[in-house]
């Protein structure tokens, strides 16, 4: 049988950080996993000359004329444009990425609870708490190469290791932001 007919015991959609991460996970436990990918591969040189206006904003290089809808309500017309910043290449937003990686506080998993039913919404509170996630955001963290200080944030959840990178460089560009100027 060719690969192409084969039978695998996990398909996963996208191989940005979620997707390839799980990939590469559920690989080493020696279970079958194929990612599908909807954009192409991308290397090292198509990178020269990128922008983030032309990256980020509108989206030229990794999602050119893609195009979703969004409405309100079920009434409402759907309105064609950009909405989501989700790379299309093979790597998906990790390929290229603002190096954000936040960790949710566990207020925030306990939105029901803390906040109270809201009209309209279907809230709920998460079914696992902070401290049952916590490994994962370190695995995640490590695999991913995250850059900080632990602790170095004040409202910062609890961890039980740092980050595996130090700090970016503090730029120039920072400290006027600092000082107002």
């Amino acid at each position: 049988m060719s690969r192409a007919n084969a039978i695998v015991d996990v398909c996963i959609v996208g191989s940005g950080a979620g997707g390839g991460v799980m990939a590469e996970q559920l690989a080493r436990a020696g279970i079958e996993v194929v990612v599908l990918e909807r954009g192409p591969e991308r290397t090292t040189a198509d990178f020269l000359h990128q922008d983030e206006l032309g990256n980020v904003l509108r989206q030229d290089f990794f999602a050119p004329g893609y195009r979703e809808t969004r409405r309100a309500d079920a009434g409402q017309a759907a309105v064609p444009g950009r909405y989501s910043m989700l790379a299309q290449t093979l790597g998906g937003s990790t390929v290229h990425w603002g190096s954000w990686s936040w960790r949710l506080r566990a207020d925030e998993m306990r939105a029901l609870a803390r906040d109270g039913a809201v009209a309209g919404a279907n809230l709920a509170d998460w079914p696992i708490d902070y401290a049952e996630l916590e490994p994962f955001y370190a695995q995640a963290e490590q695999a991913l190469g995250i850059s900080g200080q632990a602790g170095a944030n004040p409202f910062e959840m609890p961890r039980r290791e740092g980050y595996p990178n130090p700090p970016h460089v503090y730029r120039p560009s920072a400290r006027l932001l600092e000082a107002g100027s």
